[in-house]
């Protein structure tokens, strides 16, 4: 039995998981499969990445490496106006961190 309660990600729809140990590892999941607080776009032709390496690898493939070292690659995204979850305005991409958590330990209490 683990020392601390699990953390299930409350985006997930699947019943079975999955399931964390640590906030930190929760929010990882969370910022790469559903919400991501930066992204990478090609100065080239507009297409987005959630990862810099995906970006340079996409750059490298199709324009010839151009824009490789360029630095400024990166672009903050807006936080979701609301929770998807309960809908409470959110503001801020601290805020809606710590409504995941929330309903992620709140999930597990249930």
């Amino acid at each position: 039995m683990p020392d601390r309660p699990m953390l299930k990600c409350p985006l997930c729809p699947q019943k079975e998981g999955p399931y964390y140990s640590h906030t930190s590892s929760l929010l990882r999941h969370v910022q790469t499969k559903h919400y991501t607080p930066t992204s990478y776009k090609c100065k080239s032709c507009g297409k987005f990445y959630h990862r810099r390496d995906n970006l340079l690898t996409h750059i490298h493939l199709h324009h010839g490496g151009i824009e490789a070292d360029a630095p400024n690659l990166k672009e903050r995204l807006d936080p979701p106006e609301r929770c998807p979850i309960c809908q409470i305005p959110l503001g801020s991409w601290g805020k809606f961190k710590k409504c995941i958590v929330m309903h992620a330990i709140l999930d597990e209490e249930l």
